[in-house]
């Protein structure tokens, strides 16, 4: 049993980062294919859209509005989809969708890269994380 009903919500107002009921109907049945125990009684819809309020206005977690569940609790079902591969399976599945629906593959077979992107790569990597920050005294030899 999962609280995922109109009723369920615990939160009083609305944020622009949140699911519309009609947006989250296709998102509900893959948080939940892997959980067995306890019966769910937290609004899984009031998590997500909690976890997009925090990725929209990259606040901290205990900065999340009090109307949002808990903030603990938002994180700790944060991080168990991100370990658990909920996420990347659930963006992968509605990828794909959405690429069906215009009629396209479900996966793409070709990508682009920039001439930016491929500079960026050539000389990035140790070397560059290694440098030293131009205004810091180790680049500049200066000791005190």
């Amino acid at each position: 049993m999962f609280a995922t009903d109109y009723q369920d919500s615990v939160k009083a107002k609305s944020y622009s980062s949140d699911l519309s009921w009609e947006q989250w109907e296709p998102i509900k049945p893959h948080l939940h294919t892997s959980y067995t125990g306890r019966p769910i009684k937290l609004p899984l819809k009031d998590v997500v859209d909690a976890i997009f309020y925090f990725t929209k206005n990259n606040c901290a977690w205990a900065d999340l509005p009090h109307d949002f569940p808990d903030y603990r609790r938002v994180n700790e079902w944060f991080t168990k989809w991100r370990d658990d591969g909920t996420w990347q399976r659930l963006l992968d599945t509605l990828r794909e969708e959405v690429r069906q629906a215009a009629g396209r593959e479900p996966s793409p077979s070709e990508a682009c890269l920039d001439s930016q992107s491929v500079k960026a790569a050539a000389t990035g990597g140790a070397r560059g994380a290694a440098m030293a920050a131009s205004g810091s005294t180790a680049a500049s030899g200066i000791s005190w």
